[in-house]
């Protein structure tokens, strides 16, 4: 026997719920009961499985999944009595063992169902070892006395007792429940009862508020009816939701449907600013410099002819590699107003970085700082500083972009492999500042300071909001 559970029981790690008290205290417990439907019951007999195996695998599953492990670890107690003299012995003789359950990709239900079959099978022909003996069989993990399950399942079977006249009696199961387990199971058939009742005896600081034996049990169930209708279906694929708790899960992930401005755009919204109060500062720069909203708005006009006269297209990438000043907002919002996204390039970066953005994004041309040069530009893309674009007309454009043109370019690090561009709309920074300034409101004697590299997105909050 102790050899046989040393090598089942090889590098096992179960996944145990975390708990707010130590497994062996006194802790509060609750019960909750559900059905699986006769109709459920038959088809689990009708693909050659018993009721207990195929709801355990359900669990095995479950637990699977919501510990993201590849294996759960059942309890399941064995009567411990092999004869018919051992059955007449007054006492108790059942022992708690634990059932590895390999949860892989492929597993469907029922194939899980007949692998707890074959393990409650085998371990009963080793079922004398006590689990205390089990437990100290395997390698100690330093962490204090070792658990290998939290979760317990039994089966019983009962004979209905006779009816008698004018007086009605209800079946009501007492069995006591290990305190250190964070969920017990109990299934129970009757025999005028084609149903199987389900008792989930709990402590109450596992399943708690954030986890409620109510979602639990529906989660079980939806299971359940998943793999009986879809038998050819891996476990871990089984929806753990119904219709209506999907739909409810996706209202609650997407939040209420509030409206925002979602035919302007960035610049578009810049300008509107502008038009209210032209005379107001619209941002100062480190050396004190300013610029009013109407010195922005024309400004950032003059870049953006000066762009388009030099062949940037709607929809063109410009990479902005300039240090943080007020003529780096005047760029940014020359590039959208040209039609163009900006791609922002810290002047800082080792020049392989930079020059693998100025290639990865195509971009059409380049804004640097007076003085400056892009180190490790592509020959083909070329350089402008905004200086050099000041000296046009400084009247409004045509509009060269809609809420569906990309507004800007962000590269990420590239700490996991190669820097990946991502690419976002006009409309989607218009929600994302419609949902800050509901959320944190920002009136017109405010000051925001912009601290941020704008070669990360929190940038776009600071300079546009």
């Amino acid at each position: 026997d102790r050899a046989h559970h040393r090598e089942a029981l090889a590098g096992v790690a179960p996944a145990l719920f975390p708990r707010a008290v130590a497994a062996d205290a006194s802790v509060l417990r609750g019960r909750h009961t559900v059905t699986v439907e006769a109709e459920l019951v038959r088809g689990m007999r009708n693909g050659g499985h018993s009721p207990f195996a195929f709801v355990a695998a359900a669990f095995a599953t479950y637990l699977a999944r919501v510990h993201n492990a590849e294996e759960a670890v059942l309890g399941v107690p064995f009567l411990n009595r092999g004869s018919e003299a051992e059955k007449a012995v007054v006492g108790q003789a059942a022992n708690s063992l634990p059932v590895r359950v390999a949860v892989d990709g492929k597993a469907t239900l029922p194939e899980l169902a007949a692998r707890i079959r074959t393990g409650t099978d085998t371990l009963r022909g080793h079922e004398r070892l006590a689990l205390g003996d089990v437990v100290r069989e395997l390698p100690a993990d330093g962490a204090g006395p070792r658990r290998l399950f939290d979760v317990t399942l039994s089966y019983l079977r009962f004979p209905r007792p006779a009816a008698l006249p004018g007086v009605e009696a209800e079946i009501v199961v007492k069995a006591p429940v290990h305190a250190g387990d964070a969920l017990s199971v109990m299934i129970h058939a009757f025999d005028d009862d084609a149903d199987l009742r389900v008792d989930l005896d709990y402590a109450l600081d596992v399943f708690d508020e954030d986890l409620p034996i109510t979602a639990v049990a529906d989660h079980l169930l939806t299971l359940i009816r998943a793999g009986v209708g879809r038998p050819d279906l891996p476990a871990v694929a089984l929806p753990l939701l119904d219709t209506d708790g999907y739909a409810e899960l996706v209202r609650g992930s997407r939040g209420p449907r509030v409206p925002y401005a979602d035919d302007t755009t960035l610049h578009a919204l810049v300008a509107a600013q502008a038009a209210r109060t032209p005379d107001r500062t619209a941002v100062t720069g480190a050396d004190g410099e300013t610029l009013t909203f109407a010195a922005l708005d024309a400004r950032s006009n003059q870049v953006a002819r000066g762009l388009r006269e030099r062949g940037v297209a709607t929809g063109d990438r410009v990479a902005v590699l300039m240090e943080r000043s007020p003529l780096l907002l005047v760029a940014l919002l020359g590039v959208l107003k040209a039609g163009g996204a900006y791609v922002p390039v810290d002047p800082g970066y080792p020049a392989e970085r930079i020059a693998l953005l100025l290639d990865d994004s195509r971009a059409a041309t380049v804004l640097v700082d007076p003085g400056a040069a892009p180190d490790g530009a592509a020959a083909d893309v070329l350089p402008l500083t905004v200086a050099e674009l000041l000296t046009g007309p400084d009247g409004p454009l045509e509009p060269h972009a809609g809420p569906r043109d990309l507004a800007y370019v962000i590269y990420t690090s590239g700490s996991t492999g190669r820097p990946k561009g991502v690419m976002v709309e006009h409309h989607s920074v218009v929600n994302r500042l419609a949902w800050m300034q509901r959320a944190y409101p920002v009136g017109a004697d405010d000051v925001l300071l912009q601290k941020t590299p704008v070669s990360f997105d929190v940038s776009v909050w600071e300079l546009f909001w």
